[in-house]
């Protein structure tokens, strides 16, 4: 590399470095534009007048979707399945037939058992008049009347047996996917389909123990759900006895309509529940407040000066905070530069911007 083109290449540099330095230690012009007393002067800082403001409490909170009855279908005998009579995912009414299991068997047994009972029963009858007339012991008819009950029950058994060979829906609802085909044999318990009753939902929650005392039956809370950007209503209809004594929580349960079908059993919702509402108290800026090792405190003017007040504070959302102590109606609060605030340091308040 030339003599000359070193030094160009440093005379370049040397430019650079000069004008970046320059930039750096040049001043804000939004803030040599503000102007400052000769020898310092007050701070200027935005202010709010407490007032009385009216509040309502809210909190939010996740919960579950629950269908209004669900139910696992089973069969309670074994046996093979000869018929279906349902489409998988259609509504059912209460007490539609399901699914029918082979009943040849328990239909040849309850034929013997009525041809059996028919002697026994005339047999009964027969001693019965000789008894009403003195011409048998009642023991004779007590073993006659025995003989034909024992028939009876047996008769009657089977056709509590016959009647589980039909399988029926035991409440309105959707059918699920079924689990099983035509032909199949199943044994006792095996799931066959599950039903739920989703034109109304249940929506199970927890709240913080702090909260149990507050919670009203027929209470109104809005949710939304992950599928959906339409806000629900739902109505609270119960809750649990008692705290969980694990999670220091209390299980509430709400009910909604659904007759849209928009709302799906087992999804997540996030709930916003209205607590409480107070029409006198005092909600100030967050940005207004200095943390503490014991709090917050924040700073009012009092004859031009900065005062700080250690406050007590209560309810949040996401830009203010509840007062319950250290700040009364009709004090100026600071709510900006307050980093650069000191006690009984001068303070000009400005109008905000």
């Amino acid at each position: 590399m030339s003599r000359i083109t070193r030094i160009i290449l440093i005379s370049i540099a040397s430019l650079f470095l000069f004008f970046t330095i320059k930039k750096i230690i040049a001043p804000d012009p939004a803030i040599s534009n503000v102007p400052q007393k000769k020898g310092g002067g007050p701070i200027l800082a935005e202010y709010k007048i407490i007032t009385d403001t009216s509040l309502t409490y809210k909190l939010q909170t996740t919960g579950s979707i629950r269908a209004n009855e669900q139910v696992d279908i089973v069969s309670e005998l074994p046996g093979k399945i000869t018929k279906i009579y349902f489409k998988e995912g259609s509504t059912v009414k209460r007490g539609a037939l399901l699914f029918k299991l082979d009943d040849a068997s328990l239909q040849a047994q309850k034929k013997k058992l009525e041809v059996s009972a028919s002697l026994p029963l005339e047999n009964e009858r027969r001693i019965k008049v000789l008894l009403d007339k003195g011409g048998t012991s009642q023991q004779e008819y007590d073993e006659a009347l025995n003989n034909l009950q024992t028939i009876q029950s047996d008769l009657e058994l089977i056709k509590v047996q016959l009647e589980k060979t039909e399988i029926r829906a035991p409440f309105s609802g959707k059918v699920g996917l079924r689990n099983v085909s035509e032909g199949a044999y199943v044994s006792a318990n095996t799931i066959l389909t599950s039903l739920q009753d989703i034109n109304k939902i249940k929506i199970d929650f927890s709240l913080p123990e702090k909260y149990a005392a507050i919670i009203r039956m027929d209470q109104k809370i809005l949710f939304i759900v992950e599928n959906d950007t339409q806000q629900f209503t739902a109505t609270i209809a119960a809750t649990e006895p008692a705290v969980d004594p694990s999670t220091r929580a209390l299980m509430v349960r709400a009910i909604s309509g659904n007759g849209e079908g928009k709302l799906i059993p087992g999804t997540s919702t996030t709930i916003s529940i209205d607590l409480n509402e107070s029409d006198s108290t005092i909600m100030v800026p967050t940005s207004a407040l200095i943390p503490q090792s014991t709090g917050f405190s924040a700073y009012i003017i009092r004859e031009g000066k900065a005062v700080a007040r250690v406050i007590k504070t209560g309810y949040r959302d996401e830009n203010n905070v509840q007062v319950l102590h250290g700040l009364d109606r009709g004090d100026t609060l600071i709510t900006t530069n307050i980093l650069m605030l000191r006690p009984q340091v001068e303070v000009r308040p400005v109008l905000k911007k």
